[in-house]
């Protein structure tokens, strides 16, 4: 073998080796990814989207109502555990702050 070269991941005969339900198998997984892909390519994700501002919400809360408005708030959400000591709180709010940039 020549050093450097690169060899494809899934060469044909590599494939049909599997047998026939394991080259059906990577078939099917193939055409899956080429829809999805182009899928995405007619229909882009929305740009519209509003741009996210502010420090995040932190919350404990567990009704649906309050988590909805809080991950289509166009904020940071962090979901906290209940009644976590106040050591998580700080390390979790450190945390975010390093994560968002903030």
């Amino acid at each position: 073998m020549i050093s450097g070269a690169t060899v494809p991941l899934h060469s044909t005969l590599s494939i049909l080796a599997r047998g026939p339900i394991g080259a059906a198998k990577h078939f099917a997984v193939f055409l899956l990814e080429k829809i999805g892909l182009s899928y995405r390519a007619l229909f882009p994700h929305r740009i519209d989207t509003p741009p996210i501002t502010g420090s995040p919400i932190f919350s404990e809360t567990t009704d649906v109502n309050e988590l909805r408005a809080y991950v289509r708030a166009p904020r940071r959400f962090e979901h906290l555990i209940t009644e976590a000591s106040e050591r998580y709180r700080r390390k979790r709010s450190e945390i975010a702050t390093k994560a968002y940039d903030l």
